[in-house]
């Protein structure tokens, strides 16, 4: 046997202790219920244990069904462990809770800067996530279109010089708000890891970064936000549009969860926190549309 096994019983839920001599792995279940994977902690890493049990109130089937999992586990050799998300993507603490589920995702919410995500498990591979992408109709030329955009456009325009150098981060297929901007006179370069993965531009730095509906879709987003300062200059601007999480009743009914590309959702709470880490000014310049300004 690789490890010792403990379980210990309490009314309606199990708790099941895992010590292989290098790991720790904590893990509950509830009682009656197909669980189909276990989240633990092993060495300051959460896994999901791939793997299904059946776990009765009767104290006695729990330690048979329990036993048979850790013996599928440590001791089959089975393959069943994949690392699953512990943390925060965003600020990388650890409490994380259960926020909401669908019949398509979960949606998990950290404790500490508020940010709401979805597990990885539910993430787009790449060719589909792509594929959504070229659905989008982003026309610089399309009135609407131009209307939406300005309304972040037009005050950040208010707070720049003419022929100072911006990034259009996540600019998608058709980039439109670099159009809008350097009709006003500003020097934009664009980057989006599908449409223009320039990876020149990240050896340079910018009086502003423009974001307008990216972040939702980022998936390391405490790296990219960190690259994003980074290539900013004192004094710039990162301009971000995204729809905020109100609470948890209206994030149930919301249009805004059913685009499977969105993975990680922001609030008030969430942007206050990112002002604190990366010591910006903040600014709410509409329900959507946030500046942060680097001190």
């Amino acid at each position: 046997m690789k490890g010792s096994f403990l379980l210990s019983c309490m009314p309606g839920i199990i708790q099941v202790l895992i010590n292989d001599n290098q790991n720790k792995c904590t893990a509950g279940l509830p009682s009656g219920t197909l669980w189909p994977g276990i989240p633990g902690r092993c060495g300051g890493l959460k896994k999901t244990f791939i793997a299904a049990a059946f776990i009765e109130r009767s104290p006695v089937r729990t330690v048979i069904a329990a036993a048979t999992l850790f013996q599928r586990i440590y001791i089959m050799d089975t393959p069943l462990i994949v690392e699953e998300e512990s943390c925060c993507p965003l600020c990388h603490g650890n409490d994380v809770h259960s926020f909401f589920t669908d019949r398509k995702r979960a949606y998990l919410r950290c404790g500490h800067c508020q940010l709401v995500f979805v597990p990885r498990r539910y993430w787009l591979s790449a060719q589909d996530e792509r594929a959504t992408y070229d659905l989008h109709e982003n026309n610089p030329d399309d009135p609407g279109y131009r209307r939406f955009l300005s309304r972040l456009a037009t005050p950040l325009l208010e707070t720049l010089e003419p022929h100072q150098k911006g990034l259009d981060f996540g600019c998608g297929p058709g980039p439109a708000l670099s159009v809008l901007l350097e009709e006003q006179g500003l020097h934009m370069d664009l980057y989006d890891p599908f449409y223009h993965d320039d990876s020149s531009v990240f050896s340079k730095t910018y009086d502003v970064i423009t974001a307008t509906e990216v972040v939702e879709h980022l998936h390391a987003p405490h790296r990219e936000f960190t690259t994003l300062f980074n290539l900013l200059r004192k004094g710039g601007t990162l301009a971000l549009m995204t729809k905020l999480v109100i609470d948890q009743t209206a994030f149930q009914k919301w249009h805004y969860i059913h685009d499977p590309t969105h993975i990680c959702f922001y609030s008030r709470s969430t942007f206050e926190y990112l002002a604190q880490r990366f010591h910006a000014g903040l600014r709410f310049v509409a329900n959507d549309v946030i500046f942060l300004e680097k001190k």
